[in-house]
């Protein structure tokens, strides 16, 4: 018979392993479900971590995963957490999409904000938001986003710390801080001088951070350690190419792009609050529509339309609508699709990786 967990869980597999804590998926035989069961790797780490699962229990918002339980077996600490199905915003990026049309974008960064908003509502600040702690749909339909990792985050927060103050001594910087840097807000990274009091806008920041990358597919001033001159610059990040800001998509591209200029003012004061920006992207006409995964199967020899099939569907791909990427067959696509005849209509299209 299989030993459980505090009675209660059943280790199924490993879902990953970072610098602050391990994840595996369980069953909650009591309930039936499957859950993420993290535990702390480190001292520093377990120091902490049942006040991190306190925290994280406060926090209650469809857009943010549900904590659901805490306790001790033997010597190790346990925190489940609600198990999300789908991929983190990171790994979207690293295996399928170089970014993310304006539409999309828009509507993940909306849900973002009512997620954080939430948060801060009842005191609880993320302190370590970046994509690879947002979960989307693993079926790329954008449906799903959640943010996880709010309790342990406090604990990321103190690594980091160390490590930037101990960067010029060890060039080994972890992966934490490496994960985390490109989307600290300035006075998170000056935090390390201990002169910084850090607030909840810290997070709007950060989320302005993320905003960039998906409509840019690039960090605003950098992947690793040398974003820390941008970041305390004061400067505003590069303006996104003509190609992004141009096309069908202009308005919403345009109107993003002033959200995130807002959210990324060096002065926390001058930022929105997650609240004020939620409804400024509320404001938004952006297309909330589910995305479809599509093969490109051929094109029409007399018109610049191009097919490709989802499903048994087959769907019509006009060559103006591609607004990433070069058609070509057996290429996946990401796009929005509509009722048309004899066959819906691709709008949006993405070439996937």
């Amino acid at each position: 018979m299989t030993s459980l967990i505090g009675q209660r869980y059943e280790i199924q597999d490993q879902l990953g392993q970072g610098g602050m804590q391990d994840v595996r998926r369980a069953l909650d035989r009591k309930l039936e479900r499957e859950v993420a069961l993290k535990t702390p790797l480190s001292t520093s780490a377990a120091k902490r971590f049942e006040s991190s699962a306190q925290l994280s229990a406060r926090v209650r918002h469809p857009n943010i995963a549900s904590a659901l339980d805490y306790f001790i077996d033997g010597n190790t600490e346990y925190f489940a957490e609600e198990l999300i199905k789908g991929i983190d915003l990171q790994k979207c990026f690293d295996n399928h999409f170089t970014r993310l049309c304006p539409d999309t974008a828009a509507k993940l960064l909306h849900n973002l904000a009512k997620g954080v908003a939430a948060s801060h509502q009842v005191g609880v600040i993320h302190r370590d938001l970046k994509p690879s702690n947002i979960m989307v749909s693993k079926d790329l339909s954008f449906t799903m986003v959640k943010i996880t990792d709010f309790g342990i985050a406090k604990l990321a927060e103190l690594q980091i710390e160390a490590d930037l103050k101990n960067q010029h001594e060890n060039s080994a910087t972890s992966s934490t801080l490496i994960g985390a840097l490109p989307f600290m807000a300035p006075e998170a990274v000056a935090k390390a001088s201990g002169k910084v009091q850090l607030g909840p806008k810290m997070d709007v920041w950060a989320l302005g951070a993320i905003a960039y990358y998906m409509l840019t597919g690039k960090h605003p001033f950098g992947p690793d350690i040398t974003a820390v001159v941008g970041i305390l610059s004061g400067t505003p990040p590069k303006e996104p190419d003509k190609h992004i800001m141009g096309g069908a998509t202009h308005k919403v591209a345009s109107d993003l792009w002033a959200i995130i200029l807002q959210c990324m003012k060096n002065s926390p004061d001058e930022r929105p609050t997650a609240s004020e920006l939620a409804e400024l992207c509320k404001a938004m006409r952006y297309l909330d529509k589910p995305r479809v995964t599509v093969e490109i199967t051929g094109k029409d020899p007399n018109t610049p339309v191009w097919f490709g099939c989802f499903g048994q569907e087959t769907i019509a791909l006009p060559h103006a609508e591609f607004i990433h990427g070069t058609p070509a067959l057996n290429r996946r696509v990401s796009c929005f699709a509509f009722d048309g005849k004899p066959y819906p209509r691709g709008v949006a299209v993405m070439q996937l990786k």
